[in-house]
């Protein structure tokens, strides 16, 4: 038996060592030459040449490979791999070989319908095939078989989504933790800014204040030393000189 491209071609059986080699040989040699690359041909083109030159290469005949041929498609956990039955005819198994692969892509029901049928179908092989309830019985047999296993990677999705979940919680609190902190930084620049600016402004005004305050202050000087002196020589002479020494405070402060 040998397998490329989805299928297993089988050759026939034989109880000499040395013949069964040959066939052995021939297949291998009909799948390396069937793998090869070649976009303008189909695969059953490829598959018809390949047995060709691969007899001709073994010296054998078509009667002594009686190749056979099956297909077959993974389920993945639903029911592992699934396989056709075996058929003589290359047209047939690669039908089915499309079908499943096509019913494989709709799911699980898809899949197990096509399959039904494909077991019940006419086929040129020695065994005949299932009744439709014997092949239903089969596919939901490896349905069963596998519902551990389904169980299992269906844990394992939950165990990865919650992880995936916490992963993502994390991130964003992390997020939030950054955010918080850089609005704190901000916050603190904004401060030590205004800080430095009102020092800056206090500096300003009272560099711009000192003079006006030396003057103010010789004037109040001033203006109590006459206040004294007047009432202590002309009584309300001195009170007048006063008056107006206070009048000069109050006009030097408005300005």
């Amino acid at each position: 038996t040998i397998c490329f491209s989805k299928l297993l071609v089988r050759s026939a059986t034989t109880s000499c060592p040395a013949l069964a080699r040959r066939l052995h040989a021939a297949l291998a040699r009909m799948c390396e030459l069937a793998s090869e690359d070649d976009a303008s041909s189909t695969l059953q083109e490829r598959v018809l040449a390949a047995k060709k030159i691969a007899l001709a290469e073994a010296g054998l005949l078509e009667e002594d490979l009686r190749p056979s041929y099956a297909t077959y498609v993974s389920s993945g956990s639903c029911a592992g791999t699934i396989e056709s039955p075996t058929t003589a005819s290359l047209e047939q198994v690669l039908s089915w070989r499309q079908r499943l692969g096509d019913a494989r892509q709709q799911g699980w029901a898809e899949l197990r319908s096509a399959w039904v049928k494909v077991l019940s179908e006419e086929r040129c092989s020695i065994s005949a095939p299932l009744t439709e309830p014997q092949a239903k019985a089969r596919a939901d047999f490896a349905w069963r078989r596998h519902a551990e296993r389904r169980a299992s990677v269906e844990s394992r999705a939950e165990a990865r989504a919650q992880c995936r979940a916490q992963a993502l919680q994390g991130h964003r609190r992390r997020q939030l933790q950054r955010r918080v902190e850089a609005e704190r930084r901000r916050t603190a620049h904004a401060e030590r800014r205004l800080k430095a600016l009102v020092a800056k402004a206090t500096s300003t005004v009272d560099r711009l204040l000192s003079p006006k305050r030396a003057i103010l202050d010789g004037v109040v000087r001033l203006g109590r030393l006459s206040a004294v002196r007047g009432v202590s020589e002309v009584g309300g002479v001195g009170d007048t000189a006063g008056w107006r020494a206070q009048d000069t405070v109050q006009t030097l402060v408005t300005v």
